[in-house]
């Protein structure tokens, strides 16, 4: 149906790979393998996929 869930937090980790970019480590039933990437902001990133949505604030 329409409408979402509620927010979860799942455990994670950051890897840094250079100035400019990172790895977000994730366990294996939030794996995504081809999400469309939206900015929100300058500080807001959303993974989406199918019915997944991971959102990244830094």
């Amino acid at each position: 149906g329409l409408g979402g869930s509620n927010v979860k937090k799942i455990p994670h980790s950051v890897e840094y790979l250079d100035l400019f970019s990172f790895k977000v480590k994730v366990p294996m039933n939030f794996k995504m393998v081809n999400p469309t990437v939206t900015k929100i902001d300058s500080r807001t990133i959303r993974f989406i996929e199918a019915f997944k949505v991971i959102e990244i604030k830094f």
